[in-house]
């Protein structure tokens, strides 16, 4: 044998099972509210082969189609206005020989210098948010017993609201409900998976994909899901409150913490989100689109008669 192969480092490679017991997105006991909401709300939803197939591929992304910076210009022109290019990303929006507003990538005129300075900063929106005394996340309170809700609000009315799941959490949803188990007994089974002997890794040494997830990638990653005709009135209600809580974002997004769809309750606000994906919003990968462009276009138009 040679020295290099006899100085060569251990395999490492993690347990398969050991690895389902540390990740999120597969096992119900660390993350159990995204895992009921897949098993109770997407995998109903969606063909049983799509959902079975999603970890490899099949509903990782949204069927091709326009971002959003070109919804938006569409959505503009469908409303007569003339949508001219000016220097970098900027166009500049007519309507009757008129400068009505103006948008650059996914945000237009409806938002203000101050309101996108103030969603920028999130020490800033809080402190907007606590004037208005509007709930905000506990210090130490833990994201795995919320849904992340992302509401669009444009002039005071939400216009659509989706979360956000990784597609390997509908995989699993598929298995459990095609088992016939609930959420508990699979994440009881797997977070016992993470004591089981192993001759990889350790149990305890999680790599860096089997964390807990960054709390802003739980609005930014994963499948789009249409929730607009499921989250309750007053969920909505709060999302509104929380864009108009800072003057200049006439339009945006408002990302939410929330323990059930159909109630505010113990609900918190995460962030103001003015450059939000209206693609997502538009064409998510379940459920109806919303048209939250269409909205904007329509709101420029009206702003600019007042």
């Amino acid at each position: 044998m040679s020295s290099d192969a006899s100085s060569a480092a251990p395999h490492t490679a993690l347990n398969p099972t050991i690895d389902t017991a540390l990740n999120p997105a597969l096992n119900p006991a660390l993350h159990p509210a995204l895992h009921r909401f897949a098993l109770d709300y997407v995998v109903p939803r969606v063909p049983a082969n799509t959902a079975g197939e999603a970890a490899g591929g099949e509903m990782t992304d949204r069927a091709p189609g326009p971002d959003s910076a070109t919804l938006l210009r569409e959505a503009c022109e469908r409303n007569r206005m003339d949508v001219r290019a000016i220097d970098g990303s900027g166009h500049t929006l007519i309507f009757a020989g008129v400068v009505v507003g103006g948008l650059e990538g996914r945000v237009t005129t409806l938002v203000r210098a101050y309101g996108r300075a103030v969603s920028d900063d999130a020490a800033a929106t809080r402190e907007h948010l606590k004037a208005r005394k509007l709930p905000l996340p506990a210090e130490g309170e833990d994201p795995s017993t919320t849904l992340p809700v992302e509401v669009f609000v444009v002039a005071g009315t939400a216009v659509s609201a989706i979360v956000r799941v990784p597609a390997m959490t509908v995989t699993a949803a598929a298995e459990i409900s095609a088992q016939g188990t609930t959420t508990e007994q699979a994440g009881a089974e797997r977070a016992g998976a993470e004591q089981a002997p192993s001759s990889g890794t350790p149990s305890d040494a999680r790599g860096a994909d089997h964390g807990a997830e960054p709390r802003d990638q739980r609005w930014s990653t994963g499948l789009a899901v249409d929730v607009f005709d499921a989250v309750g009135k007053d969920v909505l209600a709060l999302a509104v409150d929380a864009a108009q809580a800072v003057p200049g974002i006439g339009a945006g997004a408002v990302r939410l913490n929330v323990p059930e769809l159909h109630s505010a309750a113990k609900a918190s606000i995460e962030a103001l989100v003015v450059d939000a994906d209206i693609a997502a919003h538009e064409r998510p990968d379940v459920g109806t689109g919303r048209g939250v462009s269409e909205a904007i276009a329509q709101q420029i138009l009206e702003h600019a008669s007042k």
